[in-house]
């Protein structure tokens, strides 16, 4: 076997190990324990900043498909007491929407992107997500999220 042979092989077998390993490992929770009456899970969180604020882009895998029992009492809770209602809303799903007097409603509900408009004082402490009949833990750290403008940043795990 020529030597360049070997080089390339001894180069494209640990690639292709890695690869593997990174497709076939199972991804980590986002929260170690989350409250099974949330009736969702968090996947992910995205935050761009917008001038001295924040958007944050909360992506949940939803557990079940009553879609009004979810949104009735959502809300951002900041370490100061402060509930922050969402800004925006994305539901995923199938079947026909409609919007009732407890919001909008999707025939199965599969994922959820809730949308907050923070300030930099929201920042000072952890953070949970009141959803459903349960609680979620977004954030267990505080301070700048030190993101420059222009960027954004995903967290797959609460502690940031």
């Amino acid at each position: 076997m020529p030597r360049r042979r070997k080089i390339l092989l001894a180069l494209l077998i640990p690639t292709l190990l890695v690869a593997a390993w990174q497709w076939l490992a199972p991804t980590s929770p986002y929260e170690k324990n989350p409250d099974p009456m949330a009736g969702a899970t968090i996947r992910y969180v995205r935050l761009k900043p917008d001038h001295s604020f924040h958007w944050m882009h909360v992506r949940l895998d939803v557990a079940q498909e009553d879609t009004s029992s979810l949104l009735l009492g959502l809300a951002l809770e900041l370490a100061d007491g402060r509930k922050l209602r969402p800004a925006g809303l994305e539901l995923e799903g199938q079947g026909k929407g409609s919007a009732t007097e407890n919001g909008p409603q999707l025939e199965k509900l599969q994922g959820l992107t809730v949308q907050f408009w923070l300030e930099p004082k929201d920042f000072e402490g952890p953070m949970k997500l009141r959803i459903g009949d349960g609680t979620l833990t977004v954030r267990t750290g505080s301070g700048s999220t030190g993101i420059p403008a222009g960027d954004e940043k995903i967290y797959k795990h609460c502690d940031w």
